[in-house]
């Protein structure tokens, strides 16, 4: 059996994608959430541990 991959956001009709403006405004914005939540994540794992 052979694995497809998945094709590039960009290779997909924007019909068929979310549209993430209504999240998030520009990628930096996205970037420094998921920043955040990387951040948060962490502090969880830390917090579970002790």
């Amino acid at each position: 059996m052979t694995a497809k991959a998945l094709p590039k956001r960009s290779e997909v009709d924007p019909q068929l994608t979310w549209d993430l403006t209504t999240i998030f405004a520009n990628q930096a914005d996205f970037q420094a959430e998921l920043a955040a939540v990387k951040t948060l994540a962490q502090q969880l794992k830390k917090d579970s541990s002790a």
